[in-house]
């Protein structure tokens, strides 16, 4: 006769199903996050950010490469920023539901349009595919 193995003799066996059950529904409680964006913030509510001190991470293409920044945005349209070692000075206004920025150097001096998120304390600013291009919070008033 053969003895039982001791996965068999085990107490904690008849608590497996439970355990598959708790760790896949947490697997489809994570993917359902992600499906489920945040919303976009409208013009209002992005207006209502600045005037702002605040600081971020911007991120270069396929997000492989990542800067940090600070920047000071001006209720008068008007924002200072620094990224590594570099200053830059520009304008901004909302337009619609996105964020308008131009700077002098820092994009080569192209205007940009972008939707954006809040996710907790962070400020998603959104390619056109959906994708974060930078993430910022207000550091100050």
């Amino acid at each position: 006769m053969l003895s039982p193995s001791k996965f068999e003799t085990c107490r904690w066996r008849r608590f497996l199903p439970l355990l598959f059950a708790v760790v896949f529904a947490g697997v489809g409680s994570l993917s359902g996050t992600a499906a489920n964006a945040a919303p976009r913030l409208s013009g209002y509510q992005i207006s209502a950010l600045f005037p702002a001190r605040i600081a971020g991470i911007a991120f270069g293409r396929g997000n492989r490469e990542s800067r940090r920044f600070t920047a000071r945005v001006k209720a008068n349209g008007k924002i200072k920023m620094r990224v590594s070692f570099v200053r830059d000075r520009g304008r901004w206004y909302v337009s619609g539901s996105r964020l308008c920025i131009q700077f002098k150097f820092i994009q080569s001096g192209k205007l940009k349009c972008r939707a954006m998120r809040r996710y907790g304390t962070w400020i998603h600013l959104l390619r056109r595919n959906g994708t974060t291009k930078m993430k910022f919070r207000v550091i100050g008033r």
